[in-house]
């Protein structure tokens, strides 16, 4: 599958609304892995720097948490 992004917003900010309508729609069930910032980069085609500071922000905003 492949996203198709505007330029009229950030791209980390159309892959956080991505992320978030599908934690919220259970494609990620709660307490599982998701999979590493590469691996999600790849999937979306996007820097993996672009990808961090989406997951970092779906953490900030408690849709995600981290475990050490």
């Amino acid at each position: 599958m492949s996203y198709i992004f505007d330029n009229e917003r950030p791209i980390y900010l159309q892959v956080l609304e991505q992320l978030k309508i599908d934690i919220i729609s259970r494609k990620y069930e709660s307490g599982t892995r998701l999979p590493s910032v590469r691996e999600l980069a790849v999937f979306f085609k996007i820097n993996p720097n672009t990808m961090q500071k989406a997951l970092q922000e779906l953490e900030e905003k408690t849709y995600l948490y981290r475990e050490n």
